[in-house]
């Protein structure tokens, strides 16, 4: 059986499962010779594929699975009548931060200020079902394809299967950061990206989740930019609500990850435009003195200084996930925060007790590999239906 499995967020990749075996992962930005290329440039009329697949002659799959970021938003347009009442404005913010923007908090609030507001599902999906039709039937004329709203989870997948804990017949613990993954409660907690999670991982059984962090930190930071006179940090919710989901404890925020504030650091210290250098900023932080030894701020002893505070957080994210499986002592690290090799040094020295493995397609590629791998042993459990969920799902939203 051969499974396909297509990243289409950035670092769009794909990959092929064959029994079990992962058989190659192609990067598609180094067949275009460009850096952080993704779907979002394809052009319907003249690039309606991947040159990775034309490039490598790739024949159509035996099953087609696409992963994503989850490209789903909920625009806020404000108002002039709301901006520029500036009584009414702090009062909205003062209600937008009191509590998290559930959907029912957000109900509420358009209740009180609809008259100000335009609300918009603004893709809802349709942009990846867009560009997942798009791929494949412009190089294989297939129909049938399966895409859901997963991201960490794939992440763990390939981690943990690429670690040496998988051919040995040992459980792992995988722990996922990035900048923002799927929005699995989308319904009840829109525009809630996975930011951090823990996976309990077996031998031929998909990843258990353990524990996640959601943030809707960059909604409510589009909020805030629209108001000229408040900080863009005004509407952010800092008091988290945890719920338990399906066995795991949940936790909705508006703080930012680690990996967005390295991306939000890259443009503040002119590394980039758009927040795709954060490499650069972790580079900047091994160049300099601490701020408090010399009392000197410059972009590499700031940028240090968010290397050190990310370093506190991620070793309380680790320490948690050891506290939740005291009978593990296997560590997969994954997700594009992983790519942050000085502090993935230093955990060695704060849990000497655990051994260490980064997966080594840790950036959104890597989830072409994982979707593949479960989707290829789902599909030999029977416990999916391959090819038909996502055909239906895309009909709906044709139809919306």
């Amino acid at each position: 059986m051969r499974v396909i499995g297509i990243n289409i967020s950035h670092d769009t990749s794909i990959a092929e499962v064959e029994n079990g075996e992962v058989k190659y992962c192609h990067d598609e930005a180094r067949f275009r010779r460009h850096k952080f290329w993704d779907p979002d440039k394809l052009d319907s009329v003249h690039d309606k594929g991947l040159q990775s697949i034309e490039q490598n002659n790739i024949q159509e799959p035996d099953h087609l699975i696409f992963a994503t970021f989850d490209r789903r938003n909920l625009q806020w347009s404000i108002k002039a009548s709301l901006i520029e009442d500036r009584l009414l404005a702090e009062k909205f913010a003062h209600d937008c931060r009191s509590n998290q923007l559930s959907m029912e908090r957000i109900g509420e609030l358009m209740q009180e200020y609809g008259q100000h507001i335009d609300l918009d599902n603004q893709d809802d999906g349709e942009a990846d079902h867009y560009f997942a039709q798009m791929i494949s039937e412009y190089h294989w004329n297939m129909s049938g394809y399966h895409l859901e709203p997963e991201h960490h989870f794939y992440h763990a997948e390939c981690g943990y299967h690429l670690s040496p804990y998988n051919k040995t017949n040992e459980d792992a613990i995988a722990i996922v950061w990035d900048g923002g993954g799927a929005m699995r409660y989308y319904d009840k907690y829109p525009a809630f990206q996975e930011i951090e999670s823990i996976y309990r991982c077996s031998p031929k059984v998909e990843p258990k989740l353990q524990y996640q962090v959601l943030s809707n930190h960059r909604m409510v930071s589009d909020i805030g930019w629209q108001f000229p006179n408040m900080g863009y940090d005004a509407f952010h919710c800092l008091t988290p609500v945890t719920e338990m989901i399906d066995g795991a404890e949940c936790v909705f925020t508006s703080k930012p990850s680690s990996g967005m504030n390295f991306s939000q650091m890259s443009v503040a210290l002119g590394a980039d435009e758009i927040g795709t250098g954060a490499g650069k900023v972790m580079g900047m932080a091994s160049y300099s003195h601490p701020v408090m030894q010399t009392g000197i701020f410059s972009n590499f002893s700031v940028a240090q200084q968010l290397e050190e505070e990310s370093l506190i957080d991620s070793i309380a994210t680790i320490q948690k996930a050891i506290d939740m499986n005291p009978d593990v002592k296997n560590i997969v690290l994954s997700g594009g925060y992983s790519l942050n090799c000085t502090n993935n040094y230093k955990y060695l020295d704060a849990f000497p007790d655990h051994q260490f493995f980064v997966d080594p397609i840790p950036h959104d590629g890597g989830t072409g590999v994982g979707a593949a791998l479960w989707f290829e042993r789902s599909i030999s459990k029977g416990e999916v239906v391959a090819n038909e969920t996502s055909e239906e799902t895309q009909e709906e939203n044709t139809n919306d």
